[in-house]
């Protein structure tokens, strides 16, 4: 259950008795007096020696799940590797951004790769040996975000199995031992089973290569939505089409948050309501599904 249907139902089990009509406007005025409570402003996170991080701001509902998971060790001392899955726009860089900052580890990034070597590096023609970021995350410690990795080639990531199981990996000058900081975070928009109907550029990846991850989903999170909107009005259209689109089933057609964000941008800038709505939420449409879900 996501955050804002949490609210909805703990405002309905509260008025179940009451002979008052549980109406739309009745919803919004119990999310606008809880969502303070639902969305922490505040992680403390206490490291070794008392030392503590503290991070400001609102967070997204399954982030201590996820900081948790990124502060586990195997029986090695190593981290262990987090697959972060979520639709798109949920705010995964985000989170794991946040993760380095509450760890007090440097943060180190990488999109999808179709070659081995976008993760070990390589000898260029000069004999320089060419570096990458999760090199660097992996001897040094760091967190590194593997971010798109469900679209990466198969063949590419198995160079990365005995990097996340062995604690060691082998680069162009040699092989090295895994740094006990070093926290790898693959992010995704799928399991790594392949491509669905709303990802169908993702690929269907090794089973050993999955089986060295713990799983952590990522969904939307819309009390989180709603009180970074910056346009509460927007952000209720926003979520009326989504679960529009939803409830038919539409296939191919998201509706994220980045619908929210930018199309609150654009009616700052003073775009019509109309053309916001045609340039974030329409999309792909056709006449007939957009008179379903826009009304």
């Amino acid at each position: 259950m996501n955050a804002v249907a949490e609210i909805v139902s703990n405002a309905f089990q509260a008025h179940r008795s009451s002979e008052s009509h549980l109406n739309a406007s009745f919803i919004r005025q119990m999310i606008d007096n809880v969502v303070a409570d639902k969305l922490p402003n505040q992680i403390v996170v206490r490291h070794e020696g008392n030392q503590e991080i503290k991070l400001e701001g609102l967070a997204h509902f399954k982030f201590a799940s996820l900081l948790a998971k990124c502060q586990a060790r195997d029986k090695d001392g190593n981290r262990l590797n987090v697959w972060l899955t979520g639709p798109a726009g949920t705010g995964k860089t985000t989170a794991a951004k946040f993760v380095a900052k509450a760890l007090g580890l440097e943060f180190r990034y990488t999109g999808a790769i179709d070659t081995q070597y976008a993760l070990t590096g390589f000898v260029d023609a000069h004999g320089k040996i060419v570096s990458t970021e999760f090199r660097k995350a992996y001897v040094e410690g760091g967190t590194f975000l593997f971010d798109e990795v469900d679209g990466s080639s198969p063949n590419a990531t198995l160079a990365f199995n005995a990097a996340l199981a062995n604690g060691h990996a082998c680069f162009p000058d040699g092989n090295f031992e895994r740094h006990k900081d070093c926290l790898i975070i693959a992010a995704a928009n799928t399991w790594g089973l392949g491509a669905t109907h709303d990802y169908v550029g993702r690929n269907k990846l090794d089973a050993a290569f999955l089986d060295r991850f713990v799983f952590q989903d990522w969904p939307i999170d819309e009390a989180l939505e709603r009180a970074t909107s910056g346009n509460t009005a927007w952000f209720e259209r926003v979520v009326s089409v989504r679960r529009k689109v939803t409830a038919m089933g539409l296939k191919g057609i998201m509706i994220t948050p980045r619908a929210t964000y930018f199309g609150a941008a654009l009616l700052a800038a003073g775009v019509e309501q109309s053309e916001v709505e045609i340039s974030t939420l329409r999309k792909g449409m056709t006449d007939e599904q957009w008179r379903m879900v826009s009304c």
